[in-house]
């Protein structure tokens, strides 16, 4: 089992929010390659989600312990594709994809993602409800559109 906990006690209300959020996404959501989730514990103490534990760990762990061949690294990409596919096709994206949230299992190289906090579901959800801040350390890995960084061609 991963417990995934607020960073703060008591957690802040976004922090909450994330992890119901997460919460309810993943419930729906039975994918190879996406870690199912078990419950959503609340307590005086405070909150956690307990989600499965398949060995893996995060990309950038991997790639400070060992050099990526290139097949290896093919393998890998082709796996995070697939999986972004499958979850693209049940209408919700992930919109917070970083080194951290891809788990790698070390010896059997099978990919999960991890960390829907911020996913949308594409058909349901609003996109003024999905407007959370994001760490600044996850900028270089935001969309344009969710920056709004956009540019506009001029003729």
């Amino acid at each position: 089992m991963l417990l995934k906990m607020p960073r703060h006690a008591p957690p802040s209300p976004l922090e909450v929010r994330l992890l119901e959020h997460e919460y309810a996404i993943l419930q729906g959501l039975s994918l190879p390659g996406v870690l199912c989730v078990y419950e959503l514990l609340r307590s005086d103490q405070g909150w956690c989600l307990v989600l499965e534990d398949r060995g893996g760990v995060p990309l950038p762990t991997l790639l400070a312990a060992r050099r990526l061949d290139l097949d290896t690294f093919f393998a890998l990409t082709l796996q995070v594709l697939t999986i972004l596919a499958e979850v693209h096709h049940r209408e919700i994206i992930h919109k917070y994809l970083t080194p951290w949230s891809i788990l790698v299992h070390p010896t059997t190289g099978e990919v999960c993602l991890t960390d829907f906090s911020r996913a949308a579901r594409t058909v349901s959800e609003p996109q003024a409800s999905l407007l959370l801040s994001f760490p600044s350390s996850t900028l270089a890995y935001l969309s344009p559109e969710q920056t709004g960084r956009q540019c506009t061609l001029s003729c």
